[in-house]
C-alpha cells in the first residue's frame, strides 16, 4: 500500500505518472468518486443510508479480490452539509485500518486547504489521504488530467462513482471519461441517487436578500437554479435517470436508487 505523510506538489505531472504506474501494478480496483457542483447539497439521512447500504458493501466485496484504490478531487469533509468530501470521509473512517486500501486526494493549488502547512488533506476525523497538488490552469480539464487520465482509464478495473446531486462539472467529467475509453472497450460507472439538502436553499436565498448594494449575487442565483434539480443533473425530479445512455457508448452505466 502506498503511503506518504507529505503533500506532493506535482508541477510537471511526472510524480502522478509514476504513481499511476505503481497503482496499475498492484490495484485490483481503482474507484474515482465524483460529485462536483453539488453546492454542498446532499441530504444527510439519505447520504448515511447510501454509505451503509451500498458504498461500503461494494468496497468490502472488492477488497476480497485484492488491493483497492479510492481517489477523489480533494473537497473538504463537511459533517453537517455532505458533498463528495463527506462520502470520501465516511469511507475513510470505515477502512482506515485496512492495509489493502489506499485513499488519494488530488487538488488544484488554489483549492488546497490543509489542516497543517504542506500537509496531506484529511477527512473531518483526521484520516490522511495521499495528496497531490497541481498548478491551476496548467492541464486540460484540471482534475480530469489526473484522476481520469488516459493511463488510468485504460485500466480494466478502473471505474467512477457519481454520488449525490452533482452539477455541470460532473456532467463534463462523465463525457470526458466516455471519450477517453479506447474503441471496443467498456468501463463501469455507478450513479448513486441522493436528494439535495433542501434546507440549504433558504440559506442561499438569505445571502441574496442580505447582499449589500452593488454586491454580485449571480453566483447564488445560479446555485438556486441548479438546485431545482432535486437529485442533480443526471436525474429527473421524479427520481428516474435522465441520461441518454446511447450518448455513452463506452460506459456500462448502473443507476442505484
Amino acid at each position: 500500500m502506498i503511503k506518504t505523510n507529505k503533500v506532493i506538489f506535482d508541477d510537471s505531472k511526472q510524480a502522478w505518472d509514476d504513481l499511476t504506474t505503481e497503482l496499475l501494478k498492484e490495484s485490483g480496483h481503482i474507484i474515482v468518486l465524483r460529485g462536483a457542483g453539488s453546492v454542498n447539497g446532499a441530504d444527510k439521512n439519505e447520504s448515511d443510508k447510501l454509505i451503509k447500504k451500498e458504498l461500503i458493501p461494494i468496497i468490502e466485496r472488492y477488497l476480497g479480490k485484492g488491493q483497492v484504490t479510492i481517489m477523489y478531487d480533494g473537497d473538504p469533509d463537511d459533517l453537517e452539509n455532505p458533498d463528495i468530501g463527506y462520502f470520501m470521509g465516511r469511507i475513510a473512517d470505515r477502512f482506515k485500518n485496512e492495509n489493502s486500501i489506499s485513499f488519494i486526494a488530488v487538488q488544484k493549488r488554489s483549492w488546497y486547504y490543509p489542516e497543517e502547512e504542506n500537509g496531506n488533506l484529511t477527512n473531518a476525523n483526521g484520516v490522511q489521504y495521499i495528496t497531490y497538488v497541481f498548478e491551476d490552469g496548467e492541464y486540460d480539464g484540471d482534475h480530469n488530467a489526473f484522476t481520469q487520465d488516459k493511463k488510468l482509464v485504460d485500466f480494466e478495473k478502473y471505474e467512477q462513482w457519481y454520488i449525490g446531486a452533482s452539477g455541470d462539472i460532473s456532467a463534463e467529467q462523465l463525457r470526458d471519461f466516455n471519450n477517453k475509453i479506447s474503441q471496443g472497450e467498456k468501463r463501469c460507472v455507478f450513479l448513486f441517487r441522493v436528494r439535495n439538502n433542501q434546507a440549504l436553499d433558504e440559506k442561499i436565498r438569505s445571502k441574496i436578500d442580505n447582499a449589500k448594494e452593488g454586491e454580485d449575487v449571480s453566483k447564488f442565483i445560479r446555485q438556486l437554479k441548479q438546485r431545482e434539480n432535486f437529485f442533480g443533473i443526471h436525474w429527473n425530479n421524479d427520481g428516474t435517470p435522465k441520461i441518454e445512455i446511447l450518448n455513452y457508448e463506452n460506459l456500462n452505466l448502473s443507476f442505484v436508487y
